[in-house]
């Protein structure tokens, strides 16, 4: 999973929120509010002097049916 991708590149104090994110359900309905409503999210890990912004942004509807596989699809293969 991506947190944990990124969590362990982190020293343990600064990983925890980041691997907590996914398991978080207040921060993930402010995540699915802000990309439904077709804004950024973004999460902020500090860690001493240096602060990671995680960011994600929502796609265009006519993209994601372009570039992103039809759940039928993945089937398939």
């Amino acid at each position: 999973m991506l947190e944990s991708a990124i969590a362990d590149q982190l020293h343990p104090p600064t990983a925890r929120p980041v691997r907590h994110w996914i398991h978080d359900d207040q921060e993930q309905e402010r995540a699915s509010r802000s990309l439904t409503n077709g804004q950024f999210y973004a999460f902020t890990a500090v860690e001493d002097d240096t602060s990671y912004v995680l960011i994600a942004r929502p796609i265009h509807a006519a993209y994601a049916q372009r570039h992103m596989p039809r759940p039928a699809d993945s089937l398939s293969e």
